[in-house]
């Protein structure tokens, strides 16, 4: 976490005790086996404050199964589309996002819809092989 975030953290958990949620709301630290850490969680929130190019860790967590809120800023829109495959906020607004994961707690057949959507966009967008490919043509005629 960048030192200009422990503020913005903070407000976020003051918010979510203010809602009742704090005990289920945890900030996972730097980890080494990502993909478990993500299968523990029941919602990823990205709440980066400086905008993204891209978001790696939204796309891991789509992968995952698991359903993201994250800053509407930089290249997160590219990923992201409000509502169908996850949920974009006003980045740094507390309350936006804590509005998300109640949208998201009060609707489990919209959270289901937004998972499914979420895997078939990285199966279709985000392969191994489709990215490499698409590397590769590019250095290709790149050089020609």
């Amino acid at each position: 976490m960048f030192n200009e975030e422990h503020a913005f953290q903070r407000e976020v958990l003051d918010r979510a005790s203010r809602q009742g949620l704090r005990s289920r709301l945890h900030v996972v630290p730097f980890v080494n086996d990502v993909g478990r850490a993500l299968r523990a969680l029941d919602v990823v929130l990205h709440t980066s404050l400086k905008p993204e190019p891209f978001g790696r860790v939204i796309v891991e967590a789509m992968a995952s199964g698991i359903p993201v809120v994250a800053a509407r800023a930089g290249g997160v829109p590219e990923i992201l589309e409000d509502g169908v495959d996850g949920l974009l906020v006003c980045p740094g607004d507390a309350d936006d996002y804590a509005r998300a994961v109640l949208k998201l707690e009060g609707s489990p057949e919209g959270r289901s819809g937004m998972v499914r959507a979420a895997t078939r966009k990285v199966d279709q967008r985000f392969r191994v092989d489709r990215v490499a490919s698409e590397w590769s043509g590019l250095f290709e005629s790149s050089f020609r």
